[in-house]
């Protein structure tokens, strides 16, 4: 039935059905699916696409997981999540990324989530960050850290990748759900990346400050870290 899926007026991607559809499979099918043949991938591009990872696909499916040592299968998933950030924060504290990374308050959120942040190796995503933010004088690597991902998280509660439920009243607590992604504009590269970017700030700021910023939905943690 792809025949039948119109193009993007914009990519030239076809549009997939949503219902069902694995994103990183719509990914790489709408990339062959290109209507002008110049902008499909090549044979060896599509062969290291992510989709045609076996373990990546049967592990987003739910259909494998890795096996708990008996000696933490009594541990809730939200135990053992905790347990290895513990073991990160005492792996990550005192490495420090060398590169200074600048940021403008206003935009935090924005500069990260089009980053490949979610792609970084260990060491540069959990290390101690140095950081400067436009039109403030010094380089910090605590103080500023925690501050510039306070800015990530709220203006993420402002983001298209999100949506507020809960709130009744006036300073009532809220929970952020996943939003529709054809309603925020994004195909399903862009999607991905942007939730990994999430992911990513969402494990720093569990190993280094021992939370999450603000009450997220299960889904939104899958979603991120799935």
């Amino acid at each position: 039935q792809v025949s039948s899926c119109p193009y993007h007026p914009t990519r030239g991607h076809r549009c997939l059905p949503e219902e069902r559809t694995d994103v990183d499979l719509a990914d790489l099918l709408e990339q062959l699916l290109a209507q002008n043949p110049a902008a499909r991938p090549s044979a060896a591009t599509t062969a290291v696409h992510r989709a045609l990872d076996p373990a990546g696909f049967l592990r987003r499916r739910g259909l494998i997981g890795g096996s708990a040592p008996s000696d933490s299968a009594q541990r809730s998933p939200a135990q053992a999540f905790l347990d290895a950030a513990e073991q990160l924060r005492e792996e990550f504290r005192s490495q420090r990324v060398d590169e200074t990374l600048m940021f403008s308050r206003d935009s935090v959120f924005d500069t990260i989530s089009q980053s490949k942040v979610g792609e970084w190796r260990e060491a540069a995503l959990l290390g101690e960050w140095r950081v400067i933010l436009n039109d403030e004088s010094g380089v910090d690597g605590g103080g500023l850290d925690a501050r510039l991902s306070a800015f990530f998280f709220e203006q993420l509660e402002q983001s298209c990748l999100v949506l507020r439920a809960g709130q009744d009243a006036p300073g009532s607590p809220f929970t952020l759900f996943v939003a529709d992604r054809q309603r925020a504009g994004r195909s399903p590269q862009q999607w991905r990346h942007m939730w990994m970017a999430v992911g990513a700030m969402l494990l720093r700021a569990v190993v280094h400050f021992g939370n999450a910023p603000v009450a997220f939905s299960s889904a939104v943690f899958d979603c991120a870290l799935g």
